[in-house]
């Protein structure tokens, strides 16, 4: 960074800064500059040793500031959200990033807000504090020593929310859903968007915070979730929240249930070793909004539960060799497939010998795609849809 920048105290565009310790440019220099427009990306806070100039940095100030980055050095690695070296570094001191990230408060009409590689065992108060009432957009990622995450759900306008890399999350409890006894509270009012990935130690998650209406103060407009990359992820249940739409459930190779709300549209589950059932949060409906389900790689899935697919019209299906049918057992699809289903896709099943008593009977499929199948002998000779 060019010397005596920080005494441009006109400038409204700087997109980026690094910190640079020692000589360089400092933290502190920002101070001047109460002009600055968004975005800003603040790189190399790692390198600001005392918290007093992050303070005085006063981002508090800088009502343009609405799109703001934070990123302290990398001590993430790319394979699996697994941290490297820098938590070996004696320069890593997770008091002082701790109280570096406090003073980088930023000034409450913020719009988007990302966190990456801060190396505190919490966040600070202000990290989901509700007077960011304009805040739409949370990244955090690669925060390795956070055990919980900050309260969030008071956070009024949030509409997408990404947690990666949080390696020391074991759960999330009402903290996190900033849960209250009161009947007027709902938490995550605004949010669309819930995003999960690279979680080593995560162990469970359920939306369910006591009682029969759990759900009915929580999630009001969240159509999406993702969940990758999970190992220890046991328990997912997710109570009935009636926007839900999108569901994505990818390497959580111990999940062996998975409780699915029947407002899911899109269902896509792959590399979930473990899991060996689906289930529905009310058994006694039909999920009829349920249009697309994607298994992959799920080898040890047997069952899907009879009934609830009636209404499915895409299913492609990969690796589930173990699974069985309500009739016909492994060696067809049976029962399995509604005669709703327009796009039907199937591999990877070592041991399925034929779909001609099935294809006959999906009066609706226009398009059919088989591939890896070994021991496949046979097709009906006509399918009068496709």
């Amino acid at each position: 960074m060019p010397l005596g920048i920080g005494g441009l105290t006109s400038l409204q565009t700087l997109s980026k800064v690094i910190i640079e310790g020692d000589d360089g440019f400092n933290i502190s220099d920002l101070k001047g500059l109460v002009n600055l427009q968004s975005p800003l990306s603040i790189k190399g806070l790692d390198k600001v040793i005392n918290p007093i100039q992050a303070k005085d940095a006063s981002l508090n100030q800088k009502k343009g500031l609405c799109d703001l980055e934070m990123e302290w050095a990398n001590h993430v690695s790319e394979d699996f959200g697994m941290p490297c070296n820098r938590v070996l570094d004696v320069s890593f001191n997770e008091t002082t990033e701790y109280e570096v990230l406090q003073g980088l408060k930023p000034h409450n009409k913020l719009r988007n807000l990302k966190i990456l590689f801060y190396g505190g065992k919490q966040f600070p108060r202000w990290v989901g504090d509700p007077s960011f009432d304009q805040l739409r957009e949370l990244t955090l990622r690669g925060c390795i020593s956070c055990e919980q995450l900050p309260a969030l759900g008071h956070l009024q306008s949030l509409q997408m929310l990404s947690v990666e890399s949080l390696n020391a999350v074991v759960n999330l409890d009402s903290m996190f859903l900033a849960h209250t006894n009161s009947v007027h509270h709902v938490a995550f009012p605004s949010l669309t968007v819930l995003k999960f990935k690279h979680m080593p130690r995560w162990e469970r998650w359920s939306t369910s915070v006591g009682g029969d209406n759990a759900t009915s103060g929580l999630f009001p407009r969240l159509g999406e979730i993702y969940i990758g990359f999970c190992p220890k992820l046991a328990e997912v249940s997710i109570g009935f929240i009636p926007s839900l739409r999108d569901v994505t459930i990818q390497f959580c190779g111990i999940l062996k249930s998975y409780s699915c709300p029947n407002s899911v549209e899109n269902l896509c589950i792959g590399y979930c070793g473990s899991l060996t059932s689906l289930t529905f949060s009310t058994v006694h409906e039909i999920p009829s909004s349920l249009k697309t389900l994607g298994i992959d790689g799920c080898y040890n899935l047997r069952s899907f539960g009879e009934g609830y697919f009636i209404y499915l019209t895409d299913l492609c299906i990969s690796g589930c060799d173990n699974i069985e049918t309500i009739e016909q057992g492994v060696k067809s699809f049976g029962c399995l497939l509604p005669p709703s289903i327009t796009w039907l896709e199937v591999s990877k099943f070592e041991d399925l010998e034929s779909l001609s008593d099935v294809l006959p009977h999906l009066t609706c499929l226009r398009t059919l795609l088989i591939e890896k199948c070994p021991k496949l002998k046979d097709l009906p000779e006509t399918t009068i849809s496709l």
